[in-house]
C-alpha cells in the first residue's frame, strides 16, 4: 500500500506541470537576484522565482511563496497580506540567501472588485483560490531550484504532503 507522499513523488518524477523557460540576473533596489521564469503547462501561466545567493540542497534556505494580488503588489496595499513583496525582498537580501516564488494567479474582474470591497471594509482577507494545485506548482519550482529544507518566511501553517515533493519546513520566520 502506497502513501499520498509516494503518489506525489511518482507524479512529480513522471508528470511535471511546470517548465523552466528562462533566467537572468535582475538588479533591484534590494540587490541582485537571479530571476527564473517557469511556464505552467496546464494553466498556461508564467510564474517567477527570485533567487538570492547559491542554493545548497543540503542546507535550509529562506523561502517565501507569494501568490499574486494586483491590488497589493502593484499598489502596495498591506491589509490582509502578511508581508508585502517589497519587505520580503529586503529580508531575503539582508539574509544574503533565499528564494521567493511568485505565483501568478489569474484574477477575474469580479475577484478584483471583491478584493476592492474587502479593502473598503478593511477586512483582513482577499478572494483567491489556494488550491492544492497552487501548492504543487510552488513545490515543483522549489524542487527545480534545488531547495529541500526550508526556513519559511511565514507564520506557522500546516502543509500536507510536502514530503512528497522532497520538501521539509525546518523553521518559520515570522518577521
Amino acid at each position: 500500500i502506497g502513501t499520498i507522499a509516494d503518489l506525489i513523488q511518482y507524479r512529480i518524477k513522471n508528470e511535471k506541470t511546470v517548465e523552466r523557460v528562462s533566467s537572468c540576473n535582475l538588479p533591484t533596489q534590494h540587490g541582485d537576484f537571479q530571476l527564473v521564469a517557469y511556464q505552467d503547462v496546464i494553466g498556461n501561466e508564467m510564474h517567477l522565482a527570485l533567487v538570492k545567493g547559491e542554493v545548497d540542497p543540503e542546507q535550509p534556505v529562506a523561502v517565501r511563496v507569494h501568490v499574486q494580488n494586483t491590488l497589493h503588489d502593484a499598489l502596495y496595499g498591506t491589509i490582509g497580506r502578511g508581508w508585502p513583496l517589497n519587505d520580503v525582498m529586503q529580508k531575503v537580501n539582508d539574509m544574503g540567501q533565499g528564494v521567493i516564488v511568485f505565483l501568478r494567479q489569474s484574477e477575474s474582474p469580479r475577484q478584483m472588485v471583491q478584493n476592492i470591497e474587502a479593502l473598503i471594509r478593511e477586512e483582513n482577507q482577499e478572494v483567491h483560490s489556494d488550491d492544492l494545485r497552487t501548492y504543487g506548482i510552488g513545490a515543483q519550482i522549489l524542487a527545480d531550484l534545488g531547495v529541500h529544507k526550508m526556513k519559511l518566511l511565514s507564520a506557522p501553517k500546516k502543509f500536507h504532503a510536502l514530503a512528497g515533493f522532497g520538501l521539509e519546513v525546518v523553521e518559520y520566520i515570522s518577521d
